[in-house]
């Protein structure tokens, strides 16, 4: 069904969701406020500990990020296959949709049915209940040095798929649909790839994977190879992304405040990439992939 900005059936907030969903998906972040300070006041401690910092590297990179990078790829092969995999407890967000009268919600079709203005005023503030969860995670991790990294790094990843999948479900997509699960790594990418040119490719991927899922395509035994291959890619991604954000924890003195501050900001970046995604596949569901063609 096609529509347009002008179509008296595509409401005034979805016109401006659509816009806003479209402009950030050509932008390409700068580092926060926040990120510029962290980095200012880390300089010079990152100038005296550079030795440390280069023997850490190569003791992390080489032996125990190789393990954890594997334990991830296989983590999300996993959770990709088996539905039991995903955490996110759907009867009560279900719930939440009840308690704040928005009608008889018991399925994620339900939810696909209301207006995206009630479906957003329920999901606001999950963004911020996983930046608080990063901080005080990543704080006891930071504390613990480099032994603390190992249990990090999993443990983040956890709570990224969480926080994607919550959003999926309460912007209305089932999580037990295999290909959901398959979407949600590529949100986990898209999150990596806020503030690089690789973010255009990511989103190009997705539009195309949301209009197959849309028109119910099953993947046939051709693709699996592909499928493992991007899920490896995503997986390296990811470990490589967390590598570099939190490589500072294993400093005594600032390992605390940069994990609070490096596990937060990931989060952040993690529920913006869902918080779109979601946002757009739900419109898209509503008036069709062509609203997203309209100028």
């Amino acid at each position: 069904m096609n529509k347009n900005y002008e179509d008296v059936t595509l409401h005034q907030y979805d016109i401006e969701a659509v816009r806003q969903i479209q402009a950030w998906e050509f932008l390409t972040e700068e580092p926060s406020l926040i990120s510029r300070g962290i980095d200012a006041m880390t300089a010079p401690v990152r100038e005296a500990v550079q030795p440390v910092l280069d023997r850490a590297s190569d003791a992390v990179s080489n032996t125990q990020m190789a393990k954890v990078g594997n334990a991830i790829f296989k983590g999300m092969v996993n959770f990709v296959s088996n539905a039991s995999a995903v955490t996110v407890r759907t009867e009560l967000i279900f719930e939440e949709f009840r308690s704040k009268n928005c009608g008889e919600v018991y399925q994620s079709v339900d939810i696909a049915a209301l207006p995206l203005t009630m479906v957003d005023r329920v999901a606001d503030g999950l963004a911020a209940k996983y930046k608080a969860g990063g901080i005080g995670e990543g704080a006891a991790a930071g504390s613990a040095g480099a032994s603390g990294l190992m249990v990090d790094i999993p443990l983040l990843t956890t709570m990224a798929l969480r926080a994607i999948g919550e959003y999926a479900t309460y912007y209305g997509f089932d999580l037990s649909n295999k290909d959901e699960r398959l979407y949600m790594l590529y949100v986990l990418s898209l999150g990596c790839s806020l503030d690089d040119r690789a973010k255009y490719k990511v989103v190009a991927e997705m539009q195309q994977i949301a209009l197959r899922m849309a028109q119910a395509a099953e993947w046939q035994s051709s693709d699996k190879a592909m499928l493992l291959q991007m899920t490896k890619k995503i997986a390296e991604k990811f470990g490589d992304k967390l590598t570099k954000k939190k490589l500072m924890q294993v400093v005594p003195g600032v390992g605390a405040i940069i994990g609070a501050w490096s596990s937060s900001s990931l989060l952040a970046d993690i529920c913006e990439a869902a918080h779109y995604s979601y946002r757009k596949r739900f419109l898209m569901r509503q008036y069709g992939a062509d609203v997203f063609d309209s100028q």
